[in-house]
């Protein structure tokens, strides 16, 4: 039982880590590229990245709180 409990937490948080870092990656991807041109549109794309990486930052801690509490 605890077996498959902590596949099914790993496999969670694998899936939840991926999410931002995808975002994460498109939006670096298109702003380093110079594809982005328009400067609203810039700024619009680095506040994702901000936020995105915040979030990865929060599910980063939360998985290490919930190791330290195992």
């Amino acid at each position: 039982e605890l077996a498959e409990r902590r596949i099914r937490f790993v496999s969670a948080v694998t899936h939840e880590l991926r999410t931002p870092l995808t975002s994460l990656r498109l939006y670096l991807d298109l702003l380093v590229s110079g594809m982005i041109q328009d400067e609203a549109k810039r700024q619009e794309y680095l506040s994702t990245l901000a936020a995105e990486s915040d979030r990865l930052h929060r599910l980063i801690d939360n998985v290490l709180d919930y190791a330290r509490l195992e």
